[in-house]
């Protein structure tokens, strides 16, 4: 998202304006603080899932 590159010397509690269509592609409302944008496009963190096998259940019959 180039065209919020301004924001990036503000602090996360400024208010701000954007563009209706910007605030409809991030799900935001028009006037809206520069920490929720910051929010909205980060990217989120990858959970891992861990697989636990238990000898029990390989060797059970079905």
């Amino acid at each position: 998202m180039k065209n919020l590159e301004w924001m990036l010397d503000l602090s996360d509690s400024q208010m701000v304006s954007l563009n209706p269509e910007i605030a409809e592609e991030l799900g935001l409302e028009v006037r809206c603080t520069v920490g929720e944008i910051r929010d909205m496009i980060q990217p989120k963190p990858i959970q891992e899932e861990t697989m636990i096998e238990i000898e029990d259940d390989l060797n059970m019959e079905l």
